[in-house]
């Protein structure tokens, strides 16, 4: 239920969850529940539309479906809440140094002024007794210093360690919350991300910018043929082959489901079309086999649809064109690009 929701609200939209849920046999498990309630409640319009494709395609919504779904529009909360944890480290372990600093700084200014005592004391003296006591205060008084500043040391070198491993941690979060958990390259939310940033460089620059969306030919057949666990390494494979073909300024992407994206600044709808060209012919000339039965699997083939920016418009016309080119390759018979 979202804050925003009434009671009545919530009520039909839990009940439509369960709907949807039960239509199409998915468990009703809280992150199940949590996807077809924002499904139910439209509140995510990316998650709409991609089930929308799923249902439009015939595709089933396996275990492995509902959990990617879920992992692409709702870990995120998972990733704030670890990163707010490391925030609240950082802040007790920056607010124990400067503490310990102010005291030890206190220190520092209680030994100047034992300094000042003890050369007035060396002044003084009469004899050696009296040196040997101004002496004596002043190693006491460098101990003093010395235990604080070794403290201080001992401190900074924690304080260090720690904010060194909550570094690792936000680096190891910033991967994950930009990573797609299955196949390893960008996920959805860094495609939305850097799509939007490479637009907008487009724009200032008048520079070249192209988009391009693919998905595998008859994939819903393959799964139904070989199993979702074979279908799963297909995907891996499909995503290797973009991620060594593309440009390092390229960003892959897995865009959902059996569907891809490559965002392609700098490049113009010429060097784009080759691009996916090279790509089309590597996965289709590449022969499956499955390594732990050896299990000859045969050939895929992909479908891949480019745009090219047109200045000045929205970032959802971009795709909607690339989406449209993808499905008049689907419609030209697949296993083939077409541009927009």
């Amino acid at each position: 239920m979202h804050e925003s929701d009434t009671q009545a609200e919530a009520r039909k939209y839990a009940q439509s969850a369960h709907v949807h849920m039960e239509k199409r046999g998915i468990p009703a498990t809280p992150n199940n529940y949590q996807v077809w309630y924002a499904y139910a409640a439209q509140s995510l319009p990316d998650l709409s539309v991609m089930i929308d494709e799923l249902d439009r395609d015939g595709d089933k919504f396996t275990d492995v479906v509902c959990a990617d779904l879920h992992r692409q529009f709702f870990t995120t909360h998972d990733t704030d809440d670890a990163l707010n944890d490391i925030v609240q480290r950082l802040q007790v372990e920056l607010g124990d140094v400067v503490s310990f600093v102010g005291t030890a700084g206190e220190g520092t200014s209680e030994y100047a002024k034992s300094l000042s005592n003890l050369h007035q004391d060396l002044v003084s003296s009469n004899g050696v007794d009296g040196i040997k006591t101004a002496i004596a205060k002043l190693i006491t008084a460098t101990h003093g210093v010395e235990k604080t500043n070794m403290t201080l040391n001992a401190k900074l070198a924690k304080t260090s360690k720690e904010v060194s491993e909550m570094r690792g941690n936000l680096d190891t979060l910033r991967q994950e919350a930009f990573t797609d958990g299955l196949t390893g390259i960008a996920n959805r939310r860094k495609f939305d991300m850097e799509l939007k940033a490479r637009m907008q460089d487009a724009f200032h620059d008048n520079s070249h910018l192209c988009l391009m969306l693919l998905d595998i030919d008859f994939f819903k057949k393959f799964n139904d043929t070989y199993g979702h666990q074979t279908g799963d390494l297909v995907l891996k494979l499909l995503a290797g082959i973009l991620d060594k073909s593309i440009r390092h300024w390229h960003t892959a992407a897995r865009y959902g489901g059996e569907e891809f994206a490559i965002i392609m600044p700098d490049t113009n709808v010429n060097d784009a079309r080759q691009l996916a060209e090279d790509i089309r012919v590597k996965v289709s000339t590449h022969k499956l086999v499955n390594r732990s039965t050896n299990q000859n699997l045969g050939k895929i083939t992909i479908s891949s649809g480019i745009s090219q920016f047109a200045h000045g418009e929205t970032l959802e016309e971009l795709i909607k064109r690339a989406d449209k080119a993808l499905y008049a390759a689907k419609d030209q018979g697949r296993n083939r690009v077409v541009t927009y």
